[in-house]
């Protein structure tokens, strides 16, 4: 082979490898730009993060970006929180930069300056799939294992909990000319001791909720309780299409429409289904025979079979509303806190 064919070869591979150096660093700015975006999001949510040493590489199919260490501080529950994370590990490829994989380390740890807030989150594994900046979202998830959570949060009290799984996925879905988000959330074996002994619960907890967020404005500017107020003052509403939570043999299913009343309280009808619920209306001042003598009135009334549903199956709306929750005909002792 000739020395000037020799040269020639080197050089095209020289401009290949230079080509795909430029393609691969526009990409790799990108993906950064996207976390930035997400990262600013969270700043004007009155959450700040921040990582010292951020690391990319990758090169040449993938980009990596790590941070060792990221350290936070914001509102949480009302408070002023400061904590940190054990680090996080993102992962793109040069043709999809903005789809981002993100493996977080454990734990994530932090408190109010008072201590009146004080949490430790853990995990066996906690991954984050984004798709898209805040303002152009096509699909945020989260799918974490072996998680637990212990401390305490204000009026919450003393927090020790634990699930062998949760995963959440939320994706814009315009529906009728309005901005809707859809949303799915499962846990699976969760064991919660403040909700269980007040309830009676005698296994752990699964739960799965899906539905839609209409009028949601992921995007927004200010702090998450301004930004709820106008998402309500705007006729925001929450479409639960199944919600359903199981407990041994307790289990509960719904559907229905929920907004935030003018005090901020949750609101709305659900058309719901208890089976195997009796021994936690009990503990809750609901005598069950009344809901059951309604349910076979209700069916009666609508001429509604309720095929497919158990002997001890009981339908009756759930509605929440005026501070309190009621099921059926009776109003519970349960009342409904200002979410904000």
């Amino acid at each position: 082979m000739q020395r000037s064919t020799v040269l020639i070869i080197v050089a095209l591979l020289a401009a290949v490898v230079a080509g795909w150096s430029l393609v691969w660093s526009a990409a790799a700015r990108k993906t950064g730009a996207v976390l930035d975006a997400w990262i600013e999001n969270e700043s004007q949510l009155g959450r700040n993060w921040t990582c010292a040493n951020r690391h990319i590489g990758g090169y040449p199919l993938d980009i990596e970006l790590s941070c060792a260490d990221s350290q936070f501080r914001g509102e949480v529950l009302g408070g002023n929180f400061a904590g940190s994370l054990g680090g996080f590990h993102a992962l793109a490829t040069v043709l999809q930069p903005d789809r981002i994989r993100l493996r977080l380390e454990p734990p994530f740890a932090g408190t109010t300056p008072d201590g009146d807030i004080d949490l430790r989150i853990e995990w066996s594994a906690l991954n984050v799939a984004i798709e898209g900046r805040p303002n152009a979202l096509t699909r945020l998830s989260i799918d974490g294992a072996q998680l637990t959570v212990t401390g305490s949060a204000g009026d919450l009290g003393a927090i020790d909990a634990r699930a062998q799984s949760a995963q959440a996925t939320v994706a814009p879905a315009p529906a009728n000319g309005e901005a809707a988000l859809d949303f799915r959330i499962a846990v699976n074996a969760a064991v919660i001791p403040s909700l269980a002994q007040p309830l009676g619960l005698d296994a752990p907890l699964d739960a799965m909720f899906a539905g839609a967020i209409y009028r949601a404005d992921i995007a927004g500017v200010g702090k998450l309780a301004e930004r709820i107020e106008r998402w309500r003052a705007g006729g925001g509403r929450l479409e639960l299409k199944t919600a359903q939570l199981t407990s041994g043999a307790a289990k509960i299913s719904a559907s229905g429409i929920l907004d935030v009343d003018e005090w901020h309280r949750p609101r709305g009808k659900l058309d719901a289904a208890f089976e195997g619920m009796n021994p936690i209306l009990g503990r809750l001042g609901v005598d069950p025979q009344i809901l059951a003598a309604s349910s076979l009135l209700t069916r009666f009334l609508h001429n509604a079979p309720g095929k497919g549903d158990g002997p001890e199956t009981t339908r009756l709306p759930l509605r929440l509303g005026d501070g309190f929750l009621s099921i059926g005909p009776i109003r519970t002792p349960v009342r409904l806190s200002p979410l904000y």
